[in-house]
């Protein structure tokens, strides 16, 4: 059955056709946001998509919307981080010109409403995702709002990736913008939406956006550009993927020009050839997912040092009034496959060492997470579950210790998903990596089990309630935070295993959920951990 449309006569995009949703709402659907110049130079934001659609007719805004450049069978793998399918009900295409494209749903398609407008950033490790993987719709969360009485616009958003997003070298791009184009693409979508929304009925200064992972959006908090009003930061830290100074975006354009021989050629010439080849064969190079930010145009990561980092945070709360940092309990299941070695406990082993732990801390750690028990290798993987839980803890749990404690006095909230995932796979009965986003999102909620429905429901209207500025003035503590604390003692929201809401003090979620993780691994030193799981994954950096 064709999907009924619906038209909006935008008062600066021009008229456009959309997909009037059962529900109620309409969808619109590859709104151009920016046109890309050239390979590997910033994009440029759309003002008016009346000269991207025929002469004399509407915009039409209902067929999704082309991703950026990827691999084959990328969605699997995010599927199966989830451990289950969704439908796939449209054509998934793939295009470099075309891709900046974002997914917009209103409650109602007027511009009097001025509702709160969110916006999610997929993940992806900077190399796979986009708007149109049924798994990151947004539609089910606006109709959530409605029902609610708290309505929102929700707005899912592409951006490059792979080489096309980050390759950095001043041969391409002058050295104070080199690389980041997938950064530059994620901030001309949020402009477009400042410009934009009030006339899909949203309001440009109560924007709330939402990253995951790679997607997460401390680059776009930490840049200090008030494009948004909150954020919400999904197990992703700027420790993930470091920023690199360009001198390490050169090594890896060097070694690009010699995988495809091209770096005996003149420069123009050298530079010429990368632009003509096709995008299929540029992203089935090695280097493809070699995808580093780069420290320019504004851009870099959370610094180490304590003072320094607490300063850039506090810059960023002179126009941010509220941001949510989170993390799954086994995070690093999105890892498993760069841990899989036939001598991975060896290897491991090797790293801590390399990265210059002493004797008794490589043990303290084997100790603590039964790096020897070999029942608790996991058999559909072959991977342990020590090696998971370790660079859960380090890349992901202990990146949200660090920001919380650099955060002293700002309005951040923290949160950690222990729910079970319901769904046959590996990871059965644990919190891995994107399940939070899936019963966010409510794109899963009719697979659930009756009690996991309810846990969705909740994490939806969390986020809608961020958005309508329940969080705003509130000290960074959950609004159902014992008032009996010290007032230094902070505490944190879980979603546990028993399918509760649970806020408790920072400290004996560590104790209780972590097994005291954060103190054994902060004795150690997160940074030289960071670097050993570096050397045991192969990540070049």
């Amino acid at each position: 059955m064709a999907e009924a449309t619906g038209l909006l006569d935008h008062p600066s995009l021009g008229p456009l056709v959309g997909v009037s949703l059962p529900e109620g709402g309409i969808q619109f659907r590859n709104l151009l946001y920016a046109t890309i110049p050239q390979r590997w130079q910033h994009s440029k934001v759309v003002e008016d998509l009346r000269t991207h659609a025929p002469a004399g007719k509407p915009y039409d805004a209902t067929r999704f919307g082309p991703l950026a450049p990827q691999p084959d069978g990328t969605i699997n793998f995010d599927f199966g981080l989830i451990q289950k399918t969704l439908p796939v009900e449209h054509e998934i295409t793939l295009d470099e010109e075309k891709c900046l494209n974002l997914v917009l749903t209103t409650p109602k398609a007027t511009a009097d409403a001025r509702v709160p407008v969110v916006v999610f950033i997929h993940g992806g490790g900077f190399f796979l995702g986009g708007n149109a993987w049924p798994q990151y719709d947004v539609r089910q969360l606006v109709k959530l709002s409605a029902e609610a009485s708290r309505p929102i616009v929700g707005i899912g958003i592409n951006y490059r990736l792979g080489l096309l997003g980050a390759l950095a070298s001043s041969e391409l791009t002058p050295a104070a913008e080199a690389g980041n184009f997938f950064f530059n693409d994620q901030a001309n979508a949020l402009r477009w939406i400042k410009r934009h929304v009030a006339g899909f009925g949203g309001d440009p200064e109560n924007v709330t956006i939402m990253g995951e992972s790679a997607g997460a959006i401390w680059m776009q908090f930490l840049k200090g550009e008030a494009l948004f009003s909150r954020g919400i930061v999904m197990s992703g830290d700027t420790h993930l993927r470091q920023p690199q100074p360009l001198e390490r975006g050169e090594e890896i354009y060097k070694d690009l020009l010699r995988q495809i021989k091209a770096d005996g050629l003149p420069v123009a010439e050298r530079v010429a050839l990368l632009r003509s080849l096709p995008w299929q064969k540029l992203i089935a190079l090695p280097q493809n997912t070699r995808c580093y930010p780069t420290i320019s145009g504004g851009y870099d990561g959370l610094s180490w040092d304590t003072e320094t980092g607490r300063a850039q945070i506090q810059r960023s709360f002179a126009w941010c009034k509220t941001l949510v940092v989170g993390d799954c309990e086994l995070d690093a299941t999105a890892m498993v496959p760069t841990f899989r070695f036939p001598d991975s406990l060896d290897r491991l082993r090797a790293s801590l060492q390399q990265a210059l732990l002493s004797p008794q801390e490589v043990e303290d750690v084997f100790q603590f997470y039964r790096l020897e028990q070999q029942d608790l290798v996991f058999e559909a993987t072959g991977v342990h579950l020590g090696i998971v839980e370790l660079a859960s803890d380090v890349r992901f749990y202990c990146a949200v210790v660090t920001e919380d404690r650099l955060s002293t006095g700002s309005n951040v909230h923290v949160y950690h998903f222990h729910e079970p995932n319901p769904f046959e796979g590996p990871f059965i009965g644990r919190a891995g990596h994107v399940l939070d986003v899936a019963y966010t999102l409510q794109t899963y909620k009719h697979l659930l089990p009756p009690e996991s429905q309810p846990v969705s429901e909740a994490m939806g209207l969390y986020v809608i309630g961020v958005a309508h500025g329940d969080l705003d003035n509130t000290a960074g503590q959950p609004a159902d935070a014992d008032t009996t604390l010290p007032a230094t003692e902070k505490s944190v929201l879980v979603w546990n295993r028993e399918h509760k809401r649970q806020v408790v003090p920072a400290k004996e979620y560590d104790q209780k959920f972590r097994r005291g993780a954060s103190e054994l691994l902060e004795r150690i030193g997160v940074a030289k951990l960071i670097r050993a799981l570096d050397l045991f994954q192969g990540w070049d950096v």
